[in-house]
């Protein structure tokens, strides 16, 4: 999801791992380029874009759209970004993008139809666009609305659009090779103090441990085998182009 303005800065630079199927996943929905532009769809903190110019030895360039000035301010100075809505993508031209990737932000899209119209204007012919978001009424999106909501002061209101939904809208606005699919890409930490310490940072939550780590216990699967704890975290993955040229 895209993080809460208050969201501690140091949590995904301390626990960047322990999302690793998370990205690792996303980026499987698409095939990079070797050069090139992607479009970071509601980067926070730029976990993608830090990701894919690592992965590209710099030769893709990366175009950071995030709304929250708290969040651009995170965003490392090589990445071109700008301060656009997800849905009105006022600052990039038509079919300029190579690819489009959005971790989990299109929950906080004022209208995901638009937003994937938008994507669509901004990819070239032959585009790839990867996306993954949380199900609506899943564990995932009642942690979001119910605990997150209560717990940071900026409350989370997400808008979770189902997975037929989504695939409905990509074929509306024009994709083919649409594809979608929920997997489970769960979260790993050393131990149950590192597994408190990410979410009460991530999440941006004011209350004690204590009620987090009811809180997880209550809205998530919790695996402590294998000398790690693990959060089963799942999410709606998509996959889609648009038409190439000719």
């Amino acid at each position: 999801m895209s993080l809460p303005t208050t969201s501690a800065p140091w949590a995904m630079a301390e626990y960047a791992d322990a999302r690793r199927a998370e990205l690792d996943r996303l980026c499987a929905q698409v095939r990079l380029p070797e050069s090139g532009t992607l479009l970071d769809l509601q980067a926070a903190g730029g976990f993608v874009a830090d990701a894919i110019a690592a992965r590209s030895g710099g030769r893709i360039h990366c175009i950071c759209i995030e709304p929250s000035a708290a969040l651009r301010a995170r965003l490392a100075p090589q990445h071109t970004v700008y301060a656009d809505e997800i849905d009105k993508l006022v600052s990039i031209a038509d079919a300029s993008i190579d690819v489009v990737l959005g971790l989990a932000g299109l929950h906080h899209s004022r209208s995901a139809a638009r937003t994937i119209a938008e994507v669509f204007r901004v990819l070239v012919p032959g585009g790839q666009f990867g996306l993954c978001d949380v199900a609506p009424a899943s564990p995932v999106a009642r942690w979001l609305n119910e605990f997150v909501n209560e717990h940071n002061p900026n409350g989370h209101d997400g808008r979770f659009v189902a997975q037929d939904e989504i695939e409905m809208l990509l074929r509306e606005a024009g994709y083919v090779d649409v594809h979608t699919s929920v997997e489970s890409v769960p979260w790993h930490f050393a131990g149950d103090a590192d597994l408190l310490r990410f979410f009460a940072g991530l999440f941006g939550l004011q209350c004690d441990e204590e009620t987090i780590a009811r809180g997880i216990e209550t809205y998530f699967d919790v695996d402590r085998s294998a000398g790690r704890v693990s959060v089963d975290w799942s999410l709606i993955y998509v996959r889609a182009c648009t038409p190439g040229p000719g």
